[in-house]
Protein backbone atom coordinates (compact mmCIF):
# COMPACT_ATOMS: atom_id res chain seq x y z
CA UNK A 1 0.00 0.00 0.00
CA UNK A 2 1.11 3.54 -0.56
CA UNK A 3 0.42 6.81 1.25
CA UNK A 4 2.05 9.84 -0.38
CA UNK A 5 5.79 9.11 -0.38
CA UNK A 6 5.45 6.24 2.13
CA UNK A 7 5.06 2.51 1.57
CA UNK A 8 2.87 0.78 4.14
CA UNK A 9 3.89 -2.87 4.40
CA UNK A 10 2.53 -5.61 6.65
CA UNK A 11 5.40 -7.28 8.49
CA UNK A 12 5.13 -11.02 7.89
CA UNK A 13 7.76 -13.72 8.01
CA UNK A 14 8.77 -14.58 4.49
CA UNK A 15 8.82 -11.04 3.13
CA UNK A 16 12.17 -9.81 1.76
CA UNK A 17 14.57 -8.61 4.50
CA UNK A 18 12.20 -9.66 7.29
CA UNK A 19 14.93 -9.85 9.97
CA UNK A 20 16.34 -6.44 9.09
CA UNK A 21 12.87 -4.85 9.04
CA UNK A 22 11.89 -6.48 12.36
CA UNK A 23 15.08 -5.10 13.89
CA UNK A 24 14.35 -1.59 12.57
CA UNK A 25 10.79 -1.86 13.90
CA UNK A 26 12.08 -2.86 17.33
CA UNK A 27 14.44 0.15 17.36
CA UNK A 28 11.52 2.49 16.66
CA UNK A 29 9.44 0.82 19.38
CA UNK A 30 12.31 1.09 21.88
CA UNK A 31 12.89 4.74 21.07
CA UNK A 32 9.31 5.95 20.89
CA UNK A 33 7.14 3.51 22.87
CA UNK A 34 9.65 2.36 25.48
CA UNK A 35 12.39 -0.23 25.75
CA UNK A 36 11.09 -3.63 26.69
CA UNK A 37 7.60 -3.24 25.24
CA UNK A 38 8.36 -5.03 21.95
CA UNK A 39 11.35 -7.33 21.72
CA UNK A 40 12.31 -8.77 18.34
CA UNK A 41 10.96 -12.10 19.59
CA UNK A 42 7.63 -10.48 20.50
CA UNK A 43 7.43 -8.85 17.06
CA UNK A 44 8.07 -12.27 15.46
CA UNK A 45 5.27 -13.79 17.57
CA UNK A 46 2.88 -11.03 16.50
CA UNK A 47 3.73 -11.65 12.84
CA UNK A 48 2.81 -15.34 13.24
CA UNK A 49 -0.47 -14.74 15.11
CA UNK A 50 -3.80 -14.86 13.33
CA UNK A 51 -5.81 -11.65 13.67
CA UNK A 52 -2.70 -9.55 14.42
CA UNK A 53 -1.58 -6.82 12.01
CA UNK A 54 1.85 -5.22 12.42
CA UNK A 55 2.53 -2.60 9.75
CA UNK A 56 5.73 -0.83 8.80
CA UNK A 57 5.79 2.70 7.46
CA UNK A 58 8.68 2.77 4.98
CA UNK A 59 10.46 5.55 3.17
CA UNK A 60 13.27 4.66 0.78
CA UNK A 61 13.69 1.20 2.34
CA UNK A 62 13.95 2.64 5.88
CA UNK A 63 11.36 2.00 8.58
CA UNK A 64 10.10 5.39 9.82
CA UNK A 65 7.08 4.15 11.76
CA UNK A 66 4.97 1.22 12.92
CA UNK A 67 1.32 0.50 13.55
CA UNK A 68 -0.03 -2.55 15.39
CA UNK A 69 -3.65 -3.65 15.80
CA UNK A 70 -5.29 -6.97 16.56
CA UNK A 71 -8.56 -8.70 17.45
CA UNK A 72 -9.24 -10.44 20.73
CA UNK A 73 -12.07 -11.63 22.98
CA UNK A 74 -13.00 -8.79 25.31
CA UNK A 75 -12.47 -10.90 28.44
CA UNK A 76 -8.80 -11.34 27.49
CA UNK A 77 -8.03 -7.60 27.14
CA UNK A 78 -6.38 -6.57 30.41
CA UNK A 79 -7.39 -2.89 30.42
CA UNK A 80 -11.06 -3.80 29.86
CA UNK A 81 -11.19 -5.44 33.30
CA UNK A 82 -11.37 -1.96 34.87
CA UNK A 83 -13.96 -0.54 32.44
CA UNK A 84 -17.73 -0.91 32.49
CA UNK A 85 -18.81 -1.96 28.99
CA UNK A 86 -22.40 -3.22 29.20
CA UNK A 87 -22.63 -3.38 25.40
CA UNK A 88 -19.85 -6.00 25.25
CA UNK A 89 -20.24 -9.61 26.32
CA UNK A 90 -17.21 -11.42 27.76
CA UNK A 91 -16.85 -13.38 24.52
CA UNK A 92 -17.37 -10.36 22.24
CA UNK A 93 -14.65 -9.88 19.65
CA UNK A 94 -13.02 -6.47 19.92
CA UNK A 95 -10.30 -4.79 17.93
CA UNK A 96 -7.38 -3.13 19.68
CA UNK A 97 -5.40 -0.33 18.05
CA UNK A 98 -2.43 -1.11 20.27
CA UNK A 99 0.52 1.01 19.12
CA UNK A 100 1.47 3.69 16.66
CA UNK A 101 4.89 5.30 16.44
CA UNK A 102 6.11 7.66 13.73
CA UNK A 103 9.48 9.35 13.49
CA UNK A 104 9.34 13.13 13.55
CA UNK A 105 9.79 13.47 9.78
CA UNK A 106 6.71 11.29 9.16
CA UNK A 107 4.36 13.27 11.41
CA UNK A 108 1.93 16.01 10.42
CA UNK A 109 1.18 14.46 7.02
CA UNK A 110 -2.05 12.61 7.76
CA UNK A 111 -0.40 9.21 8.29
CA UNK A 112 -1.92 8.64 11.74
CA UNK A 113 -5.46 9.15 10.43
CA UNK A 114 -4.79 7.01 7.36
CA UNK A 115 -3.46 4.16 9.53
CA UNK A 116 -6.40 4.43 11.95
CA UNK A 117 -8.89 4.32 9.09
CA UNK A 118 -7.05 1.34 7.58
CA UNK A 119 -7.22 -0.48 10.94
CA UNK A 120 -10.94 0.31 11.19
CA UNK A 121 -11.60 -1.33 7.83
CA UNK A 122 -9.53 -4.41 8.70
CA UNK A 123 -11.03 -4.91 12.16
CA UNK A 124 -14.67 -4.20 11.24
CA UNK A 125 -14.74 -5.74 7.77
CA UNK A 126 -12.28 -8.65 7.94
CA UNK A 127 -12.33 -9.51 11.66
CA UNK A 128 -15.99 -8.59 12.33
CA UNK A 129 -15.29 -7.05 15.75
CA UNK A 130 -18.07 -5.40 17.78
CA UNK A 131 -15.94 -2.38 18.71
CA UNK A 132 -12.42 -1.01 18.34
CA UNK A 133 -10.59 0.26 21.41
CA UNK A 134 -7.44 2.35 21.43
CA UNK A 135 -5.29 3.13 24.47
CA UNK A 136 -3.79 6.63 24.33
CA UNK A 137 -1.09 8.23 26.47
CA UNK A 138 -1.99 11.19 28.68
CA UNK A 139 0.23 14.17 29.45
CA UNK A 140 -1.28 15.39 32.71
CA UNK A 141 -4.92 16.05 31.84
CA UNK A 142 -4.14 16.43 28.12
CA UNK A 143 -4.46 13.57 25.60
CA UNK A 144 -2.14 14.39 22.67
CA UNK A 145 -3.81 11.85 20.33
CA UNK A 146 -7.34 13.19 20.98
CA UNK A 147 -7.47 15.28 17.78
CA UNK A 148 -6.46 12.33 15.56
CA UNK A 149 -8.79 9.89 17.29
CA UNK A 150 -11.76 12.26 17.26
CA UNK A 151 -11.16 13.00 13.58
CA UNK A 152 -11.44 9.25 12.93
CA UNK A 153 -14.76 9.04 14.87
CA UNK A 154 -13.38 7.53 18.07
CA UNK A 155 -14.82 8.79 21.35
CA UNK A 156 -13.29 8.89 24.82
CA UNK A 157 -14.55 5.96 26.88
CA UNK A 158 -12.57 6.28 30.10
CA UNK A 159 -9.27 7.40 31.59
CA UNK A 160 -7.08 4.87 33.39
CA UNK A 161 -4.48 5.26 36.13
CA UNK A 162 -1.08 3.87 35.09
CA UNK A 163 -2.31 1.24 32.61
CA UNK A 164 1.22 0.41 31.40
CA UNK A 165 2.57 -0.33 34.90
CA UNK A 166 1.81 -4.02 34.34
CA UNK A 167 4.53 -4.25 31.65
CA UNK A 168 7.48 -5.40 33.75
CA UNK A 169 10.77 -4.07 32.46
CA UNK A 170 9.20 -1.37 30.28
CA UNK A 171 11.48 1.68 30.29
CA UNK A 172 9.05 4.48 29.50
CA UNK A 173 10.64 7.24 27.37
CA UNK A 174 8.32 9.84 28.96
CA UNK A 175 8.16 9.29 32.72
CA UNK A 176 11.52 7.42 32.81
CA UNK A 177 10.28 5.21 35.65
CA UNK A 178 9.92 1.44 36.04
CA UNK A 179 7.09 0.57 36.26
CA UNK A 180 5.62 3.23 33.96
CA UNK A 181 3.71 5.86 35.94
CA UNK A 182 1.95 7.48 32.94
CA UNK A 183 -1.83 7.60 32.86
CA UNK A 184 -3.85 6.65 29.80
CA UNK A 185 -7.20 7.03 28.12
CA UNK A 186 -9.27 4.48 26.23
CA UNK A 187 -11.06 5.54 23.05
CA UNK A 188 -13.75 3.50 21.33
CA UNK A 189 -15.52 3.18 18.01
CA UNK A 190 -18.51 0.84 18.06
CA UNK A 191 -19.83 -1.04 15.07
CA UNK A 192 -23.18 0.42 14.11
CA UNK A 193 -25.68 -0.35 11.38
CA UNK A 194 -24.57 2.89 9.70
CA UNK A 195 -20.94 1.79 9.46
CA UNK A 196 -19.87 2.16 5.86
CA UNK A 197 -17.04 0.26 4.27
Amino acid sequence: MKFKEYEIERLLEGIPNFTQKAHQAQNICDEMLGKGLYSEERIRQICQSQGHYFYLVMKEQNVVGIFYCYREQSERVSFLQDIQTPFLESDSLVGIGQSIALKKEARGKGLSEWLLNRATRILFDDEQVAAILIPAWMKGDHIPADRHLTKCAFTLLQTLHQPWACHEGLECPVCKTIPCSCDGAIYIKRRTSSYEK
